[in-house]
């Protein structure tokens, strides 16, 4: 056992480490400090660099931390070899999200040529536990959000969520679906409850559904009219928000509100109207689909296109709106114009 400088540990699989939660490691570290050391063999083609067999959220979070070294073991395994063990000694901890074990079990495949039967065999576990993991990997094609939102989605759903959601045909409606289950926390008992249900009619529905469409009207009005205390109004105090642009990670409460306002005031003149709305309710969440055509101008130019945008509301003592994300046909176009 050994100190080993950060600078020289590399960790096997980038992906697995940025979707992991951080936080809470960095956080112990700090605390309570380092109580077990990471796992670590020489690195395969860089000499005096080493490469994470376990521990990659650890290295993370001590590099967040400011820490110069980590307290290590070092021993000798093959990249097969280590895939394996790292999925045998985090796998029992829950230190793998249910989407990090299919990245795990694609990547042992990918590495040693065997089959998931085989690779199966390798960690002990049934066939099937591992082609229904792999299965999540083919969940959110790429057409329906970029790789670092579906990545975030992914990491949070389980497997059995993965199964149930793979019974809806339309992509999209996957993703709107898997984006309100990570949303509303929903369990599985209610994701098969809101699949069964499916999506209602638009014409003749409730009270409900009535209400949440105008709130969305209300909300694209708002936004045309430049009416920040409106649009304020309408969300609920802790939100999260994917922007159609920049900043285009996950933003929270008033950092979310924030961006949506600032957003608002940058441009002048905006007209956005609502072409097709969607409309599914499950309890005291209901998620709605909005496809609107959206002229924003400058006194530069003009830019027509077509905007997509998922809204999630939860019903308290009134409907609010608890998270939004907003996207473009036309992205180059907009990502210059929030440039000017």
């Amino acid at each position: 056992m050994r100190e080993v400088p950060l600078a020289q540990i590399e960790c096997i699989d980038s992906r697995l480490n940025t979707l992991s939660e951080i936080e809470d490691i960095s956080h112990s570290l700090s605390n309570v400090g380092q109580l077990a050391p990471i796992l670590l063999r020489e690195h395969p083609s860089k000499t005096g660099s080493y490469q994470v067999i376990f521990g990659n959220r650890r290295v993370t979070a001590a590099k967040n931390l400011g820490w110069k070294t980590i307290r290590a073991e070092v021993v000798e395994r093959s990249e097969i070899d280590s895939l394996v063990l790292a999925f045998i000694e985090n796998s029992d901890r829950k230190d793998f999200t249910d989407y990090e074990k299919a990245l795990l079990f694609e990547k042992l495949h990918r590495v040693s040529g065997k089959t998931y039967s085989d690779i199966a065999k390798m960690i002990g576990r049934s066939p099937a536990y591992v082609s229904l993991h792999i299965a999540m990997l083919h969940l959110l094609p790429k057409s329906v959000a970029p790789d670092e939102e579906r990545h975030v989605v992914l990491s949070a759903l389980t497997e059995k969520h993965s199964r149930i959601l793979a019974g809806i045909d339309d992509p999209n409606e996957r993703w709107n679906t898997a984006k309100l289950v990570v949303t509303a926390k929903l369990g599985t008992r209610e994701l098969e409850r809101l699949c069964k249900t499916g999506k209602r009619n638009l014409h003749g529905q409730d009270d409900s559904t009535l209400t949440i469409r105008n709130i969305v009207q209300d909300l694209v009005k708002s936004m045309n009219s430049k009416n920040l205390s409106q649009v304020r109004s309408l969300y609920a105090t802790n939100f999260t928000h994917f922007g159609g642009y920049p900043p285009f990670s996950l933003m929270e409460n008033n950092d979310a509100l924030q961006h949506i306002l600032s957003m608002m005031r940058k441009i002048p003149d905006l007209d956005t109207k609502i072409e097709k709305m969607d409309v599914q309710i499950s309890g005291k969440f209901a998620y709605v689909t909005v496809v609107a055509s959206d002229t924003l101008n400058t006194a530069k130019r003009r830019i027509k296109g077509e905007i997509r945008a998922t809204i999630i509301l939860k019903k308290e003592d009134n409907w609010k709106i608890v998270h939004s994300h907003w996207s473009s046909a036309t992205p180059k176009e907009l990502l210059s114009l929030a440039s000017e």
